[in-house]
């Protein structure tokens, strides 16, 4: 194998898939990325057996071949590189690599132990602006749950329908949705649920500017496309819970708030929250038109902020999880939002005054 392209396009392409690279003692050419030059075309590959990750980069073939190379050692080589043409050649497992004045080797291990990344031939199933489907990410998968206790939750849940894909997170104790316009979908309903750590990845290739993405979804695998890189995952199996059944369809009081002038007040209260748990008691008093905020430490002390607000419905004491309430505001577009409240020991909702397509719920701490 030979290839020649700039040391610019080579760095991002290895930076791109780096990321999927994987840890295994029993497969160290998971720790490699593969470079493939066929039919013209370069290729850089990583894969962690859970997700991978190609770049088509630019540039000349001027011998077929393969070859997996150490993912961190060549990036940092790469990217030390003076910006100039890079040439790239395999002899018996050895990559020699040309820029300028500088010459180095580097021990490969043959393209035939690296796993393959399946491959998905069929139509996609939506067509969506980048820019847009980032947005909706940053708003939904901070919610998603952490560990494998509940796989079903442990991801986003992809729903293509009539023009939109709404996306949804969870973790049983707030929930994010947001619903977005596509480009072009397919005629079917189609869903499904994706591993939080693959929307994370997205949303970091996304960074790079990509300017619109296609889903392809077959069996239980998912490929994205955006522009130059390809992203292929396994879909969590399992049925995602029916969030839809249990969203309140009436709330007891609506809140009229200031979004930055509420995180501020959270935050400054929060200072004297219980580390555990986080604690973060709200009163709202529709006679003063406020709300109270409060929190109480026996280590630290206590702090109270009071906030005017539009007021309509019942006054309410409820208990709320400081963190979850800054997470979610800060997911909300909008400066001034509402925030519903069901009682006492209901979920709270907030969501932007004029927007409809995105929703945060949080359920409150039991006392």
């Amino acid at each position: 194998m030979k290839i020649v392209c700039t040391q610019e396009n080579l760095a991002r392409g290895i930076s791109l898939v780096s990321k999927s690279i994987g840890k295994d003692a029993n497969l160290p050419v998971l720790a490699n990325v593969l470079v493939e030059a066929k039919k013209g075309t370069i290729k850089i590959a990583a894969t962690n057996l859970e997700i991978g990750t190609i770049c088509l980069v630019r540039g000349k073939v001027e011998q077929e071949g393969s070859i997996t190379i150490p993912a961190q050692l060549l990036l940092n080589y790469i990217s030390s590189l003076p910006r100039n043409n890079v040439s790239v050649s395999v002899e018996n497992n050895v990559v020699k690599i040309n820029c300028g004045s500088y010459s180095g080797e580097i021990n490969g291990i043959s393209a035939s132990e690296f796993p393959l990344i399946p491959k998905i031939d069929c139509e996609p199933f939506c067509d969506i602006k980048a820019d847009l489907l980032k947005e909706a990410l940053n708003k939904v998968v901070f919610a998603a749950a952490r560990d494998e206790m509940r796989p079903e939750i442990s991801g986003v849940f992809l729903n293509s329908k009539d023009g939109k894909l709404r996306l949804a997170a969870t973790d049983s104790y707030r929930l994010g949705e947001v619903t977005t316009s596509l480009l072009k979908g397919n005629n079917k309903e189609t869903e499904m649920v994706v591993p939080v750590t693959t929307m994370q990845e997205l949303s970091r290739i996304l960074d790079e500017g990509a300017s619109s993405i296609k889903m392809f979804m077959m069996e239980n695998q998912i490929k994205i496309v955006a522009d130059d890189v390809i992203l292929v995952s396994r879909l969590i199996e399992g049925q995602y819970p029916d969030y839809l059944k249990i969203i309140p369809k009436d709330f007891t009081t609506i809140l009229e708030i200031h979004k930055s002038d509420f995180i501020k007040a959270i935050k400054t209260t929060s200072l004297f929250s219980k580390t555990d748990t986080n604690e973060l008691k709200l009163k709202a008093s529709s006679l003063k038109k406020e709300i109270e905020l409060s929190a109480e430490s026996g280590q630290v002390g206590k702090n109270i902020a009071k906030l005017a607000c539009g007021y309509d419905g019942k006054d309410v004491s409820v208990v709320f999880n400081s963190k979850y309430l800054i997470e979610g505001l800060n997911s909300i577009s909008s400066e001034v939002i509402l925030m519903k409240l069901l009682g006492d020991s209901g979920p709270g909702m907030i969501l932007g005054k004029e927007v409809k397509e995105h929703f945060y719920i949080v359920m409150p701490i039991k006392k």
